[in-house]
C-alpha cells in the first residue's frame, strides 16, 4: 500500500511539472511571437520542450561563437529542478538558426540562453 502512494505521488509531481511545462511554454510562445512581430531583425519560427539530457546533448554540441562563459552558465542550471529547457527557432533577413533557452519554471523567464545553430 506504501508503494502505490508513493507511485501515486511521483505520478502528481510528474503531473505537475508537465502542466508547469506546458503553461511556461505557451508564455514564452506567446511572448517570442510578440516580440517578433515588433522586430523588422528578426522572426519566430517555434518554440520546443527539450529534456534535459538533450539539452546536456545539445549544450555541449553549441557553436562555440556564444563563448565558454555562456556554455558554462547554461550547463550550471541542468541540475537546478526550478529550471526547465527550450529550443527557440528563428529567422532573420540572412540567416535562420536555433538557440537553446533556460527558464526559471517559478516565473516563466529565459535566465539563459545559448546558441545551438545559426546558418551563417
Amino acid at each position: 500500500m506504501k508503494t502505490i502512494g508513493i507511485l501515486f505521488s511521483l505520478l502528481l509531481g510528474t503531473s505537475a511539472m508537465a502542466s508547469t511545462s506546458d503553461a511556461c511554454l505557451n508564455v514564452l510562445e506567446k511572448k517570442y511571437r510578440q516580440d517578433a512581430k515588433q522586430s523588422s531583425d528578426w522572426g519566430y519560427e517555434g518554440i520546443s520542450s527539450l529534456s534535459r539530457k538533450d539539452a546536456k546533448a545539445m549544450i555541449k554540441d553549441a557553436l562555440p561563437d556564444d563563448g565558454e562563459k555562456k556554455r558554462a552558465q547554461i550547463n550550471a542550471l541542468l541540475g537546478d529542478k526550478n529550471i526547465l529547457f527550450y529550443t527557440l527557432q528563428w529567422n532573420a533577413p540572412s540567416n535562420t538558426g536555433t538557440t537553446i533557452l533556460a527558464a526559471d519554471v517559478r516565473t516563466c523567464t529565459v535566465v539563459a540562453d545559448l546558441l545551438y545553430w545559426s546558418e551563417e
